[in-house]
């Protein structure tokens, strides 16, 4: 964050198995940029990616364009909500599609003391021509900092695709725990 200007970089890569079969193996990344259109309100570019090979999502792309605004901007807290258009670039099961969607997220984050972080967030993509072809996302997370650089990670993600690949679930739940490279 730098004067009117924020940026967000993340990603994720989960790999698990149970019993010696692939329970888990998710890579999610997304990108966002903010231009504050004063003290709390703001305009952001994004794109997010997704890899799932165990819901057979081959690759889910959404670039999109939010309006977003700050209840509350505090140096140890902040609390966002942004909404606003996307378009989805995706290969689920054997079929590629791309729509336009309505993008909304929840974003909360607490600086709960000098090495502790709570992160908490919760996005929609909803296709603009199918009401039914909807995604959920949630997640929670808390950040232990080991060093300036490092984190010990204790996350729970939440995944509800109401359109998913054929013989497929439509929710999914993940605990994780691991290291965070923070930069």
């Amino acid at each position: 964050r730098k004067g009117s200007r924020e940026f967000f970089l993340n990603g994720i890569y989960t790999y698990a198995e149970a019993d010696g079969a692939r329970s888990a193996d998710v890579f999610l990344a997304n990108v966002q940029y903010n231009r504050l259109l004063g003290e709390r309100a703001f305009v952001s570019f994004g794109a997010g990616v997704l890899r799932d090979e165990i819901a057979d999502v081959s690759y889910r792309f959404t670039p999109k364009l939010n309006l977003g605004y700050y209840l509350i901007k505090e140096d140890t807290m902040t609390l966002s909500f942004e909404v606003g258009p996307g378009y989805t670039f995706e290969e689920v099961g054997d079929v590629t599609d791309s729509y336009f969607t309505i993008v909304a997220a929840e974003k909360f984050v607490w600086k709960i003391g000098e090495r502790m972080t709570f992160k908490q967030s919760v996005a929609a993509n909803v296709s603009t021509s199918d009401s039914e072809n909807y995604i959920l996302l949630a997640d929670a997370l808390l950040d232990t900092d080991i060093t300036e650089n490092l984190a010990w990670r204790v996350a729970v993600n939440w995944t509800y695709d109401n359109a998913p690949a054929a013989a497929r679930d439509k929710d999914d739940v993940t605990l994780s725990t691991g290291i965070a490279v923070k930069f």
